[in-house]
């Protein structure tokens, strides 16, 4: 007797198997913001929806259909979240004309492989003199703005993670290496310290939305408040929302008026606090 084809079967494997994934490549790669990275997880998010799409969703019990629109939704998600981050690295990338002498340090730390250390050290004095250029080019640049800031922070974070696992793994290991390596790593872990401070200095001075309280905005626009109200599922526009948050507003300052006249303060809801 041939076995039953359950569709249904196929969802918990694919959950578990997507998931599995991830964790193993969230033990390969560490330098977050890094090309090769994106592209990997992105490559893995279009693997499943593409084993997602061979299912039928109409032969799934209405549990796993479940099931699979919210695993789709996060699948879709990641794809959209690495097109985008493709899209702002480039828009920095100028900034980062030492990123793949790094990342490729890091490619062959997680293949085990042999570094020169006196290469290592040239390198990392090289993007120290490339820091301070830059720093100085990026003071007086106009174009840089808080998202772009925000991203050049990521792919700071990201390289100063991928040189420190490379140092941690081959300082103390390998002679040669901890002879020639441990002062130019000093002073690039700083230097990349600097460089994200000089970004976020840049993005407050160029910033054009700024409230009374000093902090700095950048609006994200409609359609993406309303691609991520469709992601969260949450059924009304921006403009419903504003409707609903007004009207809460007005009972709270009905409840408070309220209670300050049952006080015998009048109308004076300061005096609420002061009490």
């Amino acid at each position: 007797m041939s076995a039953v084809y359950v569709p249904c079967n196929e969802m918990p494997n694919i959950i578990q198997s997507y998931y599995a994934d991830v964790n193993a490549l969230n033990r390969v790669y560490v330098a977050t913001g890094s090309p090769e990275k994106r592209e990997r997880y992105k490559r893995l998010a279009e693997d499943y929806i593409g084993k997602l799409n061979k299912i039928s969703f109409a032969s799934l019990p209405q549990g796993y259909k479940a099931d699979y629109i919210l695993i789709k939704r996060d699948l879709d998600e990641n794809v959209f979240d690495a097109n985008t981050e493709a899209k702002e690295y480039a828009a920095v990338q100028q900034w980062f004309p030492f990123a793949d002498s790094i990342y490729a340090l890091e490619k062959i730390l997680r293949r085990g492989g042999a570094v020169d250390g006196k290469n290592v050290a040239a390198d990392f004095f090289f993007i120290n003199k490339q820091l301070l250029q830059l720093k100085t080019k990026l003071l007086a640049e106009k174009t840089i703005t808080v998202n772009t800031s925000r991203r050049a922070s990521i792919i700071l974070k990201g390289l100063q993670a991928a040189a420190k696992n490379v140092f941690t793994f081959y300082n103390g290991y390998d002679p040669l290496f901890s002879w020639w390596v441990p002062d130019t790593y000093k002073k690039l872990d700083s230097s990349l310290t600097a460089y994200g401070a000089a970004f976020k200095t840049n993005a407050e001075k160029n910033a054009p939305n700024k409230d009374s309280s000093g902090i700095v905005g950048y609006p994200i626009g409609r359609e993406e408040i309303v691609r991520q109200l469709n992601y969260e599922m949450i059924p009304y526009t921006p403009e419903e929302l504003i409707q609903v948050a007004n009207k809460e507003f007005a009972w709270c300052d009905k409840e408070m008026l309220k209670a300050t006249a049952e006080m015998g303060f009048g109308t004076d809801w300061k005096q609420l606090w002061k009490k």
